[in-house]
């Protein structure tokens, strides 16, 4: 996958004198060519290059400590053939770290090395750059003179209130036998306070972290900001609250969240289990609120809530087969599920996406598959048919299901919920 990179990531680069750093010949006796991974960071670990970086502005300026992940380092290629090694590196200032996302690219020149540190202001960025072309990208980008030295343009119509700073970091050079060779400063961003309005600054985690802290290392989650000095270290666990009262439901539901299924593990990995970064709590509710055509619904308490509500009708569901039940759990289970990994919109909010289409495409054989599993002597065909209930509308449905299909869908969900048929089909809690 090529990953083109943007003018909003402003990638900078903190290029090191070549001419520095010598490698001598009877060093090169020891390394071995064919790691360039090892070689680097033999280089690096004689380099005393940690601890020359100075986040700066006027009148103020703190050192940075960088912490580098050799264990996830990776080499790729230039197009002229030359390994380049990248290191995720942590970028630390007193107790907390630099907000967005760091990368050293170490590269050699002759007997030199050199040494760059990509910048994103996007946290874990550099993660999702895995091939050749994607990484070199962005050390084309690293090396470009439009991410160095220029802090962005403010818009000086705006309010008098806000005031604005330009922090840069600042490199000192040493020569391999540790003498001061020099210094010089790269701009990394822009932090604003005072009354914003709609000041287009986005926050993207700069020297200022969620508690006002310069590089405090505290981050926001849905449950608030969390790390860094504030004494959280993560948001509380996630819950699956069980508010079910009829008993042929809860029979049901414990059926759900038991059986060894697909479904159960996303249920309880999505909203049974302890995140880094978020806290989702799932609600199971019995109601008698919902019109006599709706077995069920899923969604969140509210637009912007870590809270999901699954709800089942106690009026009708009671005296369908304990089959349809089921299936009309592990039907709002997904919806809960998918709701759970749908993004925020520009405006903050999560918006309904086209769940049943993507229940018909992906998860139908999962729904069949649990069906058998909690009630094995049921057929197949049965099985697959109530997974149906609910996606009667989906393109899949209408358009690539043929009649006959059809057909034997509506007849099984009939059968299973018609206690009193002669034709009934299923098991019952009565």
């Amino acid at each position: 996958m090529i990953h083109k990179l943007t003018p909003k990531l402003f990638l900078i680069s903190l290029c090191l004198f070549l001419g520095f750093f010598t490698i001598f010949n009877s060093c090169k006796k020891t390394q071995k060519t064919e790691d360039p991974i090892s070689n680097a960071r033999d280089w690096y670990s004689k380099s005393n290059l940690n601890g020359t970086q100075l986040l700066s502005s006027k009148g103020t300026s703190q050192q940075i400590k960088q912490e580098l992940d050799w264990s996830s380092a990776s080499t790729f290629q230039l197009e002229s053939g030359s390994d380049v090694v990248s290191v995720p590196v942590k970028m630390v200032l007193g107790k907390g770290a630099l907000g967005g996302s760091y990368m050293l690219l170490i590269d050699k020149l002759k007997n030199n090395y050199r040494v760059q540190v990509a910048y994103s202001p996007e946290k874990e960025y550099f993660k999702g750059l895995t091939t050749d072309v994607g990484m070199r990208d962005v050390y084309k980008q690293t090396t470009s003179s439009n991410f160095i030295n220029a802090p962005r343009l403010s818009n000086k119509d705006k309010l008098m209130a806000i005031t604005c700073t330009s922090w840069y970091m600042v490199t000192t050079y040493y020569t391999y036998d540790g003498n001061l060779a020099g210094t010089s400063s790269r701009y990394l961003f822009q932090s604003c306070s005072g009354d914003l309005g709609d000041y287009p600054e986005p926050d993207y985690g700069g020297p200022v972290d969620c508690q006002g802290v310069v590089a405090g290392g505290a981050y926001a989650t849905d449950c608030g900001c969390i790390g860094g000095t504030t004494g959280i270290t993560s948001c509380p666990l996630r819950e699956i609250v069980d508010s079910v009262s009829n008993t042929c439901l809860k029979a049901q539901l414990n059926t759900a969240r038991n059986a060894q299924t697909t479904i159960r593990n996303m249920l309880n990995e999505t909203f049974g289990g302890p995140s880094e970064f978020e806290s989702l709590h799932l609600k199971f509710k019995d109601v008698t609120t919902l019109a006599d055509n709706v077995s069920g619904d899923a969604g969140r308490e509210t637009a912007t809530s870590v809270y999901f509500n699954i709800r089942l009708n106690q009026n009708k569901l009671p005296g369908y087969s304990k089959e349809y039940i089921l299936s009309t759990i592990y039907h709002e289970i997904l919806h809960a599920y998918l709701f759970s990994k749908m993004e925020k919109g520009p405006d903050g909010r999560f918006h309904i996406s086209t769940q049943h289409d993507d229940m018909a495409n992906k998860y139908l054989t999962l729904m069949t598959g649990a069906l058998k599993i909690a009630f094995p002597n049921i057929s197949d065909q049965e099985a697959w048919a109530l997974s149906w209930g609910g996606l009667e509308e989906t393109d899949l449905y209408t358009k690539k299901l043929t009649q006959a299909q059809r057909d034997a869908i509506t007849v099984t969900n009939r059968r299973h919920t018609n206690k009193l048929a002669t034709d009934k089909q299923g098991t019952y809690c009565d």
